[in-house]
């Protein structure tokens, strides 16, 4: 069994802002390693011996590379203990709905039961230690040139994601 999901990752230089920003937060809780950093496009959740069949399910899909910008902090969850701390994505939010329905298309035998809302996760059951309207993430743009299909795994505890194959966007 593989569990899989579709995802843009986030460029290094941006992931390394990002951390440095958390650090500077003190916000804390289960931390989201920065290595692990991406945009989740579709969740596939686990899949048998079917590996070839993903692949090739979404290999034509054909889809122009764009910008996207991360900006502004949520919760997902109730504000006095929010399940998840992210990243709200500012701009491409209509590419990202739509790769995301071509995806979904695509892997319909694989639907979960997950309404899309882009987002970058940065941890779950975090500890904010002021309002969240009050950190000032700064909008970071970056280009998408690709998705791709990761595999999730738990060694020792750790959660270690695995790019499988990527897709290029034209």
């Amino acid at each position: 069994m593989m569990r899989l999901f579709f995802a843009i990752d986030i460029p290094k230089d941006i992931k390394e802002k990002i951390s440095v920003f958390l650090k500077d937060s003190e916000i804390s809780g289960n931390l989201v390693d920065k290595d692990n950093y991406h945009i989740t496009l579709k969740f596939l959740g686990e899949i048998e011996d079917l590996l070839p069949e993903v692949i090739k399910s979404v290999e034509d899909i054909s889809f122009s590379s764009f910008e996207c910008s991360l900006k502004n902090l949520g919760l997902f969850g109730p504000k006095n203990s929010p399940a998840v701390l992210f990243i709200e994505v500012n701009k491409g939010l209509d590419d990202l709905n739509t790769l995301n329905k071509l995806i979904d298309k695509a892997t319909a035998k694989y639907n979960q039961d997950f309404k899309f809302q882009p987002h970058l996760t940065l941890a779950r059951t975090p500890m904010i230690p002021k309002n969240i309207k009050d950190y000032n993430f700064k909008s970071i743009d970056f280009p998408v040139k690709e998705y791709h299909l990761m595999e999730s795994t738990v060694k020792k505890g750790k959660v270690l994601y695995k790019k499988i194959k990527s897709f290029k966007l034209k």
